[in-house]
């Protein structure tokens, strides 16, 4: 079973769409209303909806999954890269996908 996606709002739009054209679950933080919301309302939202976070915001992520880690909480995992074009960021994704087979990514952080 593969992992459910939800991209933050960083995330270009063309990813979400070529990811869906493969099959990929995903969502978008526009298309559930977190639009400038703060980062840990958008990691509480997939980890109650089993989905796995893709952002481009390294940094905060990083930082929030600490936090997490450290008070114990459980997130559904968080997938950071750095911004890269759209056919680049689509193929470290199935990359990532084919190679781990989406297991379970509770708690884990990969960088892409």
């Amino acid at each position: 079973m593969r992992t459910k996606l939800l991209m933050d709002e960083h995330v270009q739009s063309a990813v979400t769409s070529g990811l869906r054209l493969l099959g990929f679950d995903v969502i978008t933080a526009q298309e559930i209303g977190l639009t400038s919301q703060d980062d840990d309302i958008v990691l509480e939202y997939a980890a109650k909806h089993n989905r796995a976070v893709f952002t481009v915001n390294k940094r905060d992520f990083i930082v929030l999954h600490n936090e997490y880690i450290l008070t114990g909480r459980t997130h559904g995992g968080i997938l950071v890269m750095k911004s890269c074009d759209t056919r680049e960021t689509i193929r470290r994704i199935r990359i990532f996908a084919a190679q781990h087979q989406f297991d379970d990514l509770s708690n884990q952080l990969c960088h892409l």
